[in-house]
Formats: structure tokens, sequence, C-alpha cells
């Protein structure tokens, strides 16, 4: 499998970085401006400006170890919390998907979210919360998001086809010009995504054993969802 090139500061915002892991678990709880457009000339009629976005979709729930969570989303997608387990029946935590209905394969979220080595905000795992020797909370020096996590979503199989392509090209761009890479990267930031919040408001972690792996043994959230708004498709013929 070939490496990605050294990325610049541009190529960097897709998150091409390999984040840090460590070890870690916790006994935690908690509760633009617009740009100005030149005047239409007199004989044009008047310009229709779609919305950028449609209303946001919020909502919450609270989850015990193992169980999965799912909500119906518009355009016949699904938001999903789905269990990850350590090799057993345990569940470590979550990771946080957005599927098209009828399969599972297809991850919305894991096309759109960077960075895309490493850990990301759509992993939500109790060592999160702790310091690496597993002893008491994480103070910064383990390097992973915390109660608030911000993601990213393919709109649509459309929108899916054509950030999986451009993904591919942004990882492994081989022999392929900076213009080819920087138009993928154009297509992973565009309009094509949603964006996605989810905020712990109360985590309760087990296995809080010193040098080993700490879970979630349940918690609370809250999820807010913005989807961009229906591009309009080809005119009929």
């Amino acid at each position: 499998m070939r490496e990605p090139r050294p990325v610049s500061p541009l190529r960097r915002a897709a998150g091409v970085a390999i984040g840090l892991a460590l070890i870690a678990g916790a006994d935690f709880a908690h509760g633009a401006a617009g740009e100005r457009r030149p005047p239409a000339r007199k004989s044009a009629p008047p310009a229709r400006v779609a919305p950028e976005s449609t209303p946001p979709i919020r909502f919450e729930g609270r989850l015990a170890s193992g169980e999965r969570f799912e909500r119906a989303l518009p355009r016949g997608m699904r938001f999903v919390l789905e269990p990850e387990s350590m090799g057993g029946a345990t569940s470590l935590g979550w990771d946080i998907r957005v599927l098209p209905a009828g399969t599972d394969t297809a991850d919305y979220a894991g096309v759109a979210t960077p960075p895309y080595r490493g850990v990301n905000d759509l992993q939500l795992m109790g060592w999160h919360f702790r310091n690496a020797a597993n002893t008491g909370p994480n103070r910064g020096d383990v390097n992973a998001p915390q109660e608030r996590r911000e993601f990213y979503f393919a709109a649509s199989a459309a929108d899916y086809r054509a950030m999986s392509a451009a993904l591919d090209i942004v990882m492994w761009p081989g022999d392929r010009s900076d213009a080819v890479v920087d138009s993928a990267l154009a297509t992973l930031e565009g309009p094509g995504r949603g964006e996605g919040t989810l905020r712990v408001t109360r985590l309760w972690l087990g296995h809080l054993v010193a040098g080993e792996q700490a879970w979630i043994d349940s918690m609370r959230f809250e999820v807010e969802l913005q989807l961009p708004a229906a591009r309009p498709g080809p005119p009929p013929r």
C-alpha cells in the first residue's frame, strides 16, 4: 500500500495526519458574513437563491454498554451509534456512523470526517477520557476528542460515491498532479456534505484499573445534524 506524499497546510485541512492514540479510560459525570453581490441588470429577472441548508435535526438519547442506537433521517439515511467491543461482550464505546437505508457498509460519515488516519471525532471510547496510565481524568496528556464531537457526512449516495473516489486520491495520490489532489480536496469539503455534532451530557466509565483500558458503562448524549439544501436534479429531456 502506498503512503501519501507530504502535504501542504492546505491539504492538512483534509486530515491526512496520523492521530496519536494512547490507552486510558474515567469516572466522569457531567453534567458569516455574506458576500456582497453587484446589483443585477435591470433587464435580468431577479435571481432565486436557494437556501444553504435545511432546518437542523435535533434529538437525544441514552445508551448502556453494548447497546446500539439508530435514528431515521431524511433522504433515506440513518444516524447510528455502533458499539465497538474488545474481542468480547464488553463495549469500549461507540462509533458514530451515518448510513443509507438497507446497508451498513457505506459509511457516509467515514468518507467525510478527517483525520482519516488515527483517532477522530467519530470514535467515542472510554479511554479518551482518562490519562495514559488510567489513574485519573484526561488532562490533555492523551490526544483524543472529549465530550463534543464534530463530524461530516455525505448527504446522498451520489455524494458518497464522489467523496469515496476523492478520498482515494487524497490518501494515495501517487503520481497525480497537485491540481488533481486539490480538486479531490474540494470535493471532500464541497456542498455535498452535511455537518453533525454529538455532545456527551453524562458519562459513566468502567474498568478504572491502572495500566488497563477503560470502557463506557453508559452515557447520555445530544445530537444536532445539518443537511445541505437539496440540489436540483438534471432538467427533464
